[in-house]
């Protein structure tokens, strides 16, 4: 599948946080039951957030690049260190998870981020648990460097932070 990847409109943006993810990876639901959906659109209208785009399925997904894609317990640990090291964050819909897409959607996004920015190397936070994203991390070249815990909706959750150099 060929992704375009442009910058977050508030259409997508309102499409997105209304994606809601079965258990146990309804950890990633942007929307929380009380929540307030124009503040959580708002915060992916923050030049960090993208969409993704393929020819006849339309949105599929969105990236963050930044700090945003970090998670609380891993700057309290010091994890987030490292020179022209660039976090990347992504959510692909949610009925297209678990179909194979998800090493190219992923390979997509790093090589968008490489042409953007040209970091030295790219780092993303996983939930442990969610082992499907981890091998298809690990097929794009992504390697465990450390985990840390950091509060969730549901509690404090373990995640598993990997690093892929760019040569």
């Amino acid at each position: 599948m060929r992704y375009e990847i442009s910058p977050m409109t508030r259409a997508d943006a309102r499409e997105i946080v209304m994606w809601r993810y079965e258990a146990p990876y309804d950890i990633y639901n942007i929307h929380e039951e009380g929540g307030n959906v124009e503040l959580e659109i708002e915060s992916m209208l923050d030049d960090c957030h993208y969409a993704v785009r393929a020819a006849k399925v339309g949105l599929v997904g969105f990236f963050c690049y930044g700090v945003i894609a970090q998670v609380p317990g891993g700057w309290a640990r010091g994890v987030y260190r490292g020179r022209r090291v660039l976090d990347i964050g992504l959510g692909m819909r949610p009925d297209l998870t678990g179909r194979g897409l998800g090493q190219g959607f992923v390979q997509a996004g790093v090589d968008f981020a490489v042409d953007q920015w040209r970091p030295n190397a790219m780092r993303l936070t996983v939930a442990s648990f969610n082992r499907r994203a981890i091998r298809t991390y690990e097929r794009v070249g992504f390697q465990a460097i450390d985990t840390v815990t950091s509060n969730t909706p549901r509690g404090p959750e373990t995640f598993i932070i990997m690093l892929l150099p760019i040569k």
